[in-house]
Formats: C-alpha cells, structure tokens, sequence
C-alpha cells in the first residue's frame, strides 16, 4: 500500500470507528455526556492496550446510575454491593470515583493500578456506567463490569 493511500485511509478508519461507537451507543439506552464520556475512555483505554471494546449493558444502568445518585445524595464514596444487583454474573467488577469533573475521575482511574485492572480485565464482556451530580457540585461515578 503506498503512503499517500495509507494517509488518506486513517482518517477513514476513524471516522469509521468513530461512526461505530456513536451507533452503538444509539441503538442502547441513552446516556448522559459523562456516562458517554466514560463509556468512550474505558473503550479507548482498552483498545490501547490492545483489548476489544465492552458492550453497554443495559440491565446494569439503572444499578449504575442508582448507585451513582446514592453517592451523590450521601456526598460519599463507596462501592454497591453486587448481589443487589438484578442480573446474573459469574464475574463483577466495580469502579467509583468522584471530583470536579468527569475527564478528572476518568484520568484518576486510568492512573490507579486497581481500577485499571478492573479496566482492563479480560474477565468481562460488558459494562454499564452512571454519574451523578452531588449537592456539593461534584461528580459521582460508578462503573460497573460484567460477566455472564
């Protein structure tokens, strides 16, 4: 392939990937800008590390986004218990974070060995993510990942 052609067909394979990933996330349930936000940077986090990207599961949101408004109403951090959760699993996984801003919550979790384990595991196929916006003015989120 020769060099001109190479250059013209990487802005075509991202906006390709690009146009992927917004109809994924369209065909599912809506997400907030945060959740999309975090959703998108867990993916690209992934692929950089050479692994596929997580399904959006549906069935976890509202755990997610429940528990993320648990935090936010408490002005606490904490995890949720998974077998509240209403689905089956043979392996979970969760990540909570809270600051100013989602970009924010979403660097402290790539750089905390813990949570990016949790990113980059190959025990899970899907992931589910909500936010929530406490009375203090700061973000809570939650990032749950799944298993069948």
């Amino acid at each position: 392939m020769s060099a001109t052609l190479r250059a013209t067909a990487r802005p075509i394979a991202r906006l390709l990937a690009v146009g992927l990933v917004i109809a994924v996330l369209a065909s599912c349930r809506p997400m907030s800008s945060p959740e999309v936000q975090l959703f998108v940077a867990t993916n690209q986090f992934r692929n950089q590390h050479g692994l596929r990207s997580l399904d959006q599961q549906d069935a976890l949101m509202d755990e997610a986004r429940a528990w993320a408004q648990t935090m936010a109403t408490r002005g606490t951090l904490s995890h949720s218990d998974p077998s509240s959760w209403n689905v089956q699993w043979t392996a979970v996984a969760e990540n909570v974070g809270v600051s100013g801003s989602i970009t924010d919550i979403i660097q402290r979790l790539e750089a905390s060995p813990e949570h990016a384990a949790n990113m980059l595991s190959s025990n899970y196929t899907a992931m589910a993510v909500g936010v929530a916006r406490g009375k203090d003015g700061r973000l809570y989120a939650a990032q749950l990942f799944w298993r069948a």
